[in-house]
């Protein structure tokens, strides 16, 4: 038994899109699809998970989560089950097997890389206003609010 599952958003043609895709995939590769999920987080999925379920079937990758460490977490989770993800629209299928841990060093190797190139892209661009002769950071003595007065 498979489960789909669609992100809630605000483009309601879009959940519609998903959804026919979701059902249109299941029905291609033969999957017994038992019910379509929808909400705006995969996490809440996890508790409407059986135990006879088999997989799940996404429509991109991006559903699993906000950002890498958070997908990360989830297909970690989905190996943990034995669960089957299928993303349709990235193609990728993934399984016992293929979840393997350096898969997830990948991933790693993927979230430090991306952690560094802002970090420096970010210094690069303070740099440079710096040197253009914008101030930078809160002016002394300033009466604007913070976000963490009062804590």
């Amino acid at each position: 038994m498979f489960i789909g599952y669609i992100q809630n958003n605000e483009d309601k043609t879009e959940q519609t899109r998903q959804y026919q895709a979701v059902q249109a995939f299941a029905k291609e590769q033969e999957l017994k699809l038992d019910c379509v999920y929808s909400d705006y987080a995969f996490a809440n999925i996890k508790e409407m998970i059986l135990p006879e379920t088999e997989g799940i079937v996404i429509f991109n990758i991006s559903a699993l989560g906000d950002g890498l460490t958070q997908i990360k977490e989830n297909l970690l989770f989905c190996r943990e089950h034995k669960l089957q993800i299928c993303s349709i629209e990235d193609g990728y299928r993934f399984t016992e097997t293929n979840l393997t841990d350096d898969f997830f060093k990948g991933i790693d190797i993927a979230i430090d890389v991306r952690s560094n190139l802002i970090s420096q892209n970010v210094k690069k661009v303070l740099k440079k206003r710096k040197n253009e002769g914008v101030k930078l950071g809160r002016s002394l003595g300033a009466l604007i609010k913070k976000r963490l007065d009062g804590k």
